[in-house]
């Protein structure tokens, strides 16, 4: 999705797709040990577990696939050889 946003940089957006995830979980690993020591771990690993479920929830507002609209502004970046 990133890429379709600028698909003209596609290098740039899977670095800053990616890093943003790793950053994000990077932040979010001592989050869920400090969770973790104040409900248990039992208890917290059941919270992980349920977590996709509200990625797929999140997945249902994503936008529809842009690339039938975007087709003119990829082709247009491609130089013409004849």
């Amino acid at each position: 999705m990133g890429q379709e946003y600028l698909p003209n940089r596609i290098g740039v957006a899977s670095g800053v797709t990616l890093g943003l995830a790793i950053g994000l979980g990077g932040l979010g690993a001592p989050i869920l040990g400090l969770i973790a020591d104040a409900i248990g771990l039992s208890e917290m690993l059941y919270l992980v577990a349920a977590l996709p479920i509200l990625g797929l929830a999140a997945a249902f507002f994503l936008p529809r696939d842009r690339s039938s609209r975007n087709r003119h502004i990829r082709t247009s970046a491609i130089p013409d050889v004849s």
